[in-house]
């Protein structure tokens, strides 16, 4: 009769890490000397299920539902023999609901910062924003906002707005609009009075009706009045004398194009007319 050791199985990693509260999440651990002789289990905290070892490094189970939320310990029984590991751990978390998300559009080439708001976020160590297939990276302010910078795209055009948590997909009803941005040509008239209300044709390319624009003379933004695809309108605000630069924004794109600016100078005045009298005929 001989009796063989074996080293000690080991538990190293479960994914996803983080799952609803309501269970049902398929998760794989891995680790070494996992053994399909005999009856094995994921144990979640206080809760177990069945799992199916899929080879000696790796098993896979389902999430037991959980009456509380955050960290659990998490091991593993074969033949119960408990393998365990003190960094290993499952999150169960709240439902997670997106609310909204701000600016609700962005240039394709992406950069932009967007807050997306809703309830039940949780600090993980790996969250994403999902911008239809492309992901990016995300922080969680608290647990009812997080902020992602969103990537570029290859076209111009809505894509829906979803969150991971540690694997834990949050699909949502958030659209993000990627545009691409309009440009501007030229002004007229390029000078206009410190009082404002001097009408300014803008020229340029990629305006739309559907689009919120903007005209902006330095740091002030005034409404912009849609003409065509190629044209708008819009009145000056008042401003001391001085050359400010000019831009609009579609949606609070900042446009692209020629670099522009406007001079605003002092209102002309009369003081005096000479002579001041004259003749009923005229001619004077």
């Amino acid at each position: 009769v001989t009796f063989e050791y074996s080293s000690a199985p080991t538990v190293t990693t479960v994914l996803p890490a983080t799952g609803s509260m309501d269970g049902g999440l398929k998760v794989i651990a891995t680790g070494t000397g996992f053994s399909s002789n005999g009856v094995a289990h994921c144990v979640f905290g206080e809760n177990s299920s069945p799992a199916t070892v899929l080879s000696d490094t790796s098993l896979e189970c389902v999430s037991p539902a959980s009456i509380v939320d955050g960290l659990v310990a998490f091991s593993i029984l074969i033949n119960e023999e408990e393998i365990s590991s003190e960094s290993t751990h499952f999150r169960y978390m709240d439902t997670v609901v997106v609310t909204s998300c701000s600016p609700k559009y962005g240039g394709i080439s992406g950069g932009d910062v967007v807050l997306v708001h809703g309830l039940s976020f949780a600090g993980t160590e790996n969250v994403k924003c999902n911008f239809g297939s492309s992901a990016a990276d995300a922080r969680v302010l608290n647990s009812t906002a997080l902020e992602c910078v969103a990537p570029a795209a290859s076209s111009a055009g809505e894509v829906s707005l979803g969150l991971s948590f540690d694997g834990m997909d949050v699909t949502t009803p958030i659209v993000y609009t990627y545009m691409t941005p309009p440009e501007v040509f030229s002004i007229s008239p390029a000078v206009g009075s410190t009082q404002g209300n001097t009408t300014v044709v803008v020229t340029g390319s990629g305006f739309a009706l559907s689009s919120e624009m903007e005209c902006v003379f330095g740091a002030d933004a005034v409404p912009a009045v849609f003409v065509s695809t190629s044209e708008l309108t819009c009145s000056t605000p008042a401003h001391t004398t001085g050359n400010v630069t000019f831009s609009i924004t579609a949606n609070s794109i900042a446009a692209g194009g020629a670099a522009v600016t406007f001079e605003y100078s002092s209102a002309p005045t009369v003081t005096t007319v000479l002579p001041a009298t004259g003749s009923m005929d005229g001619g004077l």
